[in-house]
């Protein structure tokens, strides 16, 4: 309610002051040369003074606690700015300092993953050539193995046909002579 009494009388000054200084003289007939229009022009100024006087006097304390007012507000309104900059300011301080720490960190672990990464390269390659080792001797056995059987296949198959060979020709180039010449010779043998 002071407020706006205060508005009220603000606005009141200033519109009179304003028709005042403004307005001019209207005359009803030419050369009038009496005293009228500077009792006019007295009246006029002492009417404004008067006016000036009653705002001044019960206006002057509406007006200054209306100003003090949107002093006050403005002023808080300036700090809670401030304070919110401020705020955004040292979050945007704050993010730009993580952004840059996880920057490190993102670049740390990527030089950790690749050094792990070429270490389990290096894991399997090694592994890799130790199965292969195996492999090989294991394929180096088995086709040792192989020849071995064949080496006993062969054997035997040569041992079978040497005995049908031998068997074939005994008979004709043994004779009792001979036959008995074998049995007295294992037998001293003995």
């Amino acid at each position: 309610m002071k407020s706006c009494i205060s508005i009220f009388c603000v606005a009141l000054f200033f519109s009179t002051f304003f028709l005042i200084s403004l307005c001019d003289f209207v005359y009803a007939a030419e050369n009038v040369n009496t005293w009228r229009p500077v009792y006019d022009t007295v009246m006029m100024w002492i009417n404004f003074f008067i006016i000036a006087f009653i705002i001044v006097k019960f206006g002057k304390d509406p007006l200054m606690t209306f100003l003090g007012t949107i002093r006050d507000v403005i002023e808080k309104d300036v700090l809670s700015l401030e304070k919110k900059r401020d705020n955004m300011l040292s979050d945007n301080e704050k993010t730009k300092k993580q952004i840059k720490e996880s920057s490190e960190r993102l670049s740390q672990l990527k030089a950790k993953i690749l050094h792990q990464a070429e270490q389990e390269k290096e894991k399997l390659i090694d592994s890799a050539k130790e199965e292969g080792g195996y492999m090989m001797e294991d394929a180096k056995r088995r086709v040792e193995h192989q020849i071995e059987q064949a080496k006993s296949c062969f054997k035997s198959e040569l041992i079978d046909a040497s005995m049908e060979i031998v068997s074939a020709i005994i008979p004709e180039k043994v004779t009792a002579d001979r036959n008995q010449l074998f049995v007295d010779n294992y037998l001293k043998s003995l």
